[in-house]
């Protein structure tokens, strides 16, 4: 963790004026069984709000300062409309861990706006790092209705400075404005993007959310269905049978075996009411799946994008298990 807070304080220092620090990418399982909690942050800052967003970005640490601007106390409930959570310790008080992004959205709203130039930044600074690795395509799972974020992307396209082909799906957030809403913005938007290194042809839904912070839709040893759901399931099939409709792909976050069926039956249900076409609809991550609804991905043409090591500290035994899982009834 002393690595995690010599660069935030580094970043502090050369941007004094924000009011809030904003980051993203620590691993959960370096703060031990207790996890992540605000007093980390508390040590360094105690009057600067802090908001650190997980690897995965499924989870995000605030510290105190950052709990009192949102208004999050001990009396706020722990479960957020749309899926998200705001972890609680023993006492009833929030750790400062806020789970999924129903849950991340509270604090996102106080965030200082991204600027179009440090958008352009940022995308040419990890451009460099695809040149180097020899990745000359991309894929954009979380491309959000950010006008200075899709306009630094459109316009660095249409200025030759992208070298990488850009390929981008629209985040639809059941917590927003209607479903049908946002996905006719995306539609009317990617209209706009027809340059060869960046368009937007999909859009991102998530079922759940991951095994080791507990909001993966799975079945428990008990057969009691453990995890937060974030669609209705009505809702699901007809955003999904929406999306479909327009000519889009439906780009899909699914770790548990719940939402595996629950995407799976959204998805066969959408192809009934649209019809069947080379739609190429996928699924991220397929960390834990019945045999039963492997041979449905393959009926329904769908493609994969298996996250086999899952996500969380390596070698965990529900990492390890998700993994066994998966490749052991793929065969």
């Amino acid at each position: 963790t002393d690595q995690y807070l010599n660069a935030i304080t580094g970043f502090a220092k050369n941007n004094p004026g924000n009011e809030w620090l904003v980051g993203a990418g620590f691993e959960s399982f370096v703060f031990g069984e207790a996890g992540p909690r605000k007093e980390v942050l508390d040590s360094i800052f105690p009057d600067r709000a802090i908001a650190i967003v997980d690897r995965d970005i499924h989870s995000m640490l605030v510290n105190s300062k950052a709990l009192e601007l949102m208004g999050i106390t001990s009396d706020t409930p722990t479960e957020v409309a749309g899926g998200g959570q705001i972890i609680k310790d023993s006492n009833g008080n929030p750790t400062g861990l806020l789970v999924d992004d129903a849950a991340m959205n509270l604090a996102r709203g106080f965030f200082p706006v991204a600027t179009k130039a440090q958008y352009k930044t940022s995308l040419l600074w990890m451009q460099n790092w695809l040149n180097r690795e020899g990745i000359t395509t991309a894929h954009d799972a979380w491309v959000e209705f950010d006008e200075n974020y899709y306009h630094a992307f459109n316009e660095l396209a249409q200025e030759g400075k992208l070298t990488v082909r850009y390929r981008g799906s629209w985040i639809v957030d059941p917590t927003e404005f209607g479903y049908a809403d946002q996905i006719d913005y995306g539609v009317e938007l990617s209209a706009q993007f027809n340059h060869p290194h960046f368009q937007v042809n999909s859009f991102k839904f998530l079922t759940d959310g991951v095994l080791d912070l507990g909001s993966a839709l799975i079945i428990e040893e008990s057969g009691e269905i453990s995890g937060p759901e974030v669609w209705e399931q009505d809702e699901m099939i007809n955003a999904y049978t929406y999306a479909d409709k327009a000519g889009f792909q439906v780009h899909v976050h699914a770790v548990g075996d719940v939402a595996m069926q629950l995407t799976l039956d959204a998805l066969a249900e959408a192809r009934v009411q649209n019809g069947s076409r080379d739609s190429r609809h996928s699924l991220a991550h397929v960390e834990l799946i019945t045999p039963t609804d492997i041979k449905r991905m393959g009926q329904l043409g769908l493609s994969a994008h298996i996250t086999t090591s899952g996500y969380g500290a390596e070698g965990s035994s529900i990492e390890q298990a998700a993994s066994t899982s998966l490749i052991g009834e793929s065969k």
